[in-house]
C-alpha cells in the first residue's frame, strides 16, 4: 500500500514534528488528490477515510477555523488516531 502508507507517514511526520504545519496544510490535500486513484486501487475504504477524516474534517477544518499550528496539529492527531482505530477494528 505504497500510496496509503505515504499519506499516513506524512501525517505521522506532522504529528511527530518532522514536518511543519504550514507545509502539511499546503501539501497534504494536494498529495491526496494526486495519489487518490492509486490509493483507492490499494484499498478504496482506507483512501476514503484519509480523504474524509484527514482532509475534509482535518486540514479543511483547520483552515476554515483559522486554527493555530498547535490546535491544528492536535486536531489532525485526533483525526489520524480515528483513521488508525477504524483500520485496526477491521471495519475496512
Amino acid at each position: 500500500m505504497k500510496n496509503i502508507d505515504f499519506l499516513m507517514n506524512m501525517t505521522r511526520d506532522l504529528i511527530s514534528g518532522k514536518l511543519d504545519c504550514l507545509g502539511y496544510m499546503l501539501d497534504f490535500p494536494y498529495e491526496v488528490i494526486r495519489r487518490y486513484e492509486a490509493a483507492a486501487r490499494e484499498n478504496r475504504e482506507y483512501a476514503d477515510l484519509i480523504d474524509d477524516l484527514l482532509v475534509e474534517n482535518g486540514v479543511y477544518v483547520c483552515q476554515d477555523k483559522n486554527l493555530s499550528d498547535e490546535k491544528s496539529i492536535k486536531l489532525i492527531a485526533r483525526q489520524y488516531k480515528e483513521v488508525v482505530s477504524i483500520v485496526k477494528s477491521g471495519f475496512i
